[in-house]
């Protein structure tokens, strides 16, 4: 009786640990997403102040 109670805490644990894992594998994957959204949002501004008439010519900071 106890060996089994021992055991299904065992694998209580071990699911919780992956359940955690998970969790911060999904929390990493979307900081790295606003991270990168971030950047590109940053990126369009910044281009469309260096480059107000839209003529999409590179500048020598593009290079």
């Amino acid at each position: 009786m106890l060996e089994v109670l021992y055991h299904e805490l065992e694998e209580q644990q071990k699911a919780e640990a992956s359940l955690a894992l998970n969790i911060s594998e999904i929390a990493y994957s979307l900081a790295v997403s606003r991270y990168h959204l971030f950047l590109s949002i940053r990126y369009r501004t910044n281009k469309q102040f260096r480059d107000p008439i839209g003529t999409n010519q590179l500048s020598k900071n593009d290079l």
